[in-house]
């Protein structure tokens, strides 16, 4: 009954392998998989470990693996170097339990990312890092609720003002950019002022 797995070195040569083991591991919760090649053979599996709570993907995928959207335990999720459009966001938004997305150096080749009506709804934390092609951000009507914090790297082509849009969130707590404050919440600012009152 392993529930957590990592593994390196996944090749288009191996990764049926790394497939067919997946299919068997009912009780995961934890994943890891990194490749320097392709992971493009994660779609084949037909019966995925419904009860990840966490999966890392590091390597070119093209698209997610169909069987993303029936990962409804999955709590963080963080992609790198997976070459996706914008249809894996669309697919990763409806995610029910989703708290943590870590979308890092070309894990997405998209010039926009639209979060649409109602996505992300328990998404607390997220992070864009490295997205070379990224110019700008859209935000649908109750969309991201529950979202607390922004965190932007190197995201080089995406301005400051493209996120002034999440200030509006209703639970948001911080904007950083390249770690940099671009914006606090209201509340933690009430804070501040608190602390600093005199006696």
């Amino acid at each position: 009954q392993l529930r957590k797995l990592g593994v390196m070195g996944i090749t288009k040569l191996n990764s049926k392998h790394l497939c067919s083991t997946l299919e068997h591991l009912h009780h995961l919760r934890s994943l890891m998989v990194h490749s320097d090649d392709s992971l493009s053979r994660l779609d084949t599996v037909t019966s995925p470990p419904h009860r990840l709570e966490t999966m890392k993907l590091h390597g070119s995928l093209g698209t997610l693996p169909r069987w993303t959207k029936t990962l409804h335990s999955l709590l963080k999720l963080c992609l790198r170097s997976t070459l996706l459009d914008g249809d894996a966001v669309q697919i990763i938004a409806k995610l029910p339990k989703l708290i943590v997305l870590r979308l890092l150096a070309n894990s997405l080749v998209v010039e926009e990312i639209a979060f649409p009506c109602g996505a992300f709804p328990k998404l607390e934390l997220l992070q864009l890092d490295q997205l070379e092609n990224l110019m700008s951000l859209s935000i649908q009507e109750r969309a991201l609720p529950n979202l607390e914090i922004l965190q932007v790297y190197r995201c080089n082509f995406l301005s400051k003002d493209s996120l002034r849009l999440f200030q509006d969130l209703p639970r948001m707590k911080m904007v950083l950019m390249d770690g940099t404050l671009v914006h606090k919440g209201s509340h933690i600012e009430r804070l501040r002022r608190w602390r600093q009152a005199p006696l």
